[in-house]
């Protein structure tokens, strides 16, 4: 992913952008729907912001 994303958000939310990369590569690669646990409101809007813009899936 990007380097420039991370400056997006806050430094702590930085793991939890390498797994939503991760989800989208796995997605992308094996063509399948990933699921997740839980979100909360604020992991929800940084994987719809991700996937929006810099993603390769929908």
């Amino acid at each position: 992913m990007d380097a420039t994303v991370y400056q997006h958000f806050r430094k702590e939310e930085a793991p939890f952008i390498d797994n939503v990369s991760e989800w989208m590569e796995r997605a992308n690669m094996e063509y399948r729907p990933i699921l997740t646990d839980f979100l909360d409101p604020r992991q929800q809007f940084i994987v719809e912001d991700i996937v929006c813009k810099h993603g390769i899936v929908h």
